[in-house]
């Protein structure tokens, strides 16, 4: 007799996705807070504008650090922009990864057509211009 409850056999096969699905949304979100908390107080402390993304554009990586370094608020609030836009990215290719260990071909498929709607809808936005 054991004290655990009984489980349906899929149940456990489940369980490393959800704690990974977990760990990755809990990460991706404590980033973007992070990055948001930090280009606030600077926002505040150094009495800038709000940034407007069609005036601070970003024309090389050294630009950008150069940004960081010199306590410019945009940078952070751009990084928080970019992490909240990529955790769900990450989490369906960690899925798409975590099913095809445990030999589930249906759902890796399932979470690859996903990921493939995902990057049209980012190329269709990007290129075409699309707003809602």
């Amino acid at each position: 007799m054991t004290d655990r409850p009984e489980t349906p056999q899929g149940a456990a096969a489940v369980e490393p996705v959800e704690r990974i699905a977990s760990l990755i949304m809990s990460s991706g979100m404590a980033v973007t807070f992070a990055c948001y908390a930090i280009g606030l107080v600077l926002l505040f402390l150094r009495k800038q504008a709000i940034p407007h993304t069609t005036q601070q554009y970003y024309h090389s990586l050294a630009e950008f650090l150069q940004a960081i370094g010199s306590g410019d608020a945009g940078p952070f609030l751009y990084l928080g922009t970019v992490f909240l836009i990529l955790t769900p990215f990450i989490l369906v290719l960690a899925s798409i990864l975590a099913f095809l260990k445990q030999r589930d071909r249906r759902f890796a498929f399932i979470a690859a057509l996903v990921l493939m709607i995902m990057i049209a809808s980012v190329i269709v936005g990007s290129v075409f211009k699309v707003s809602i």
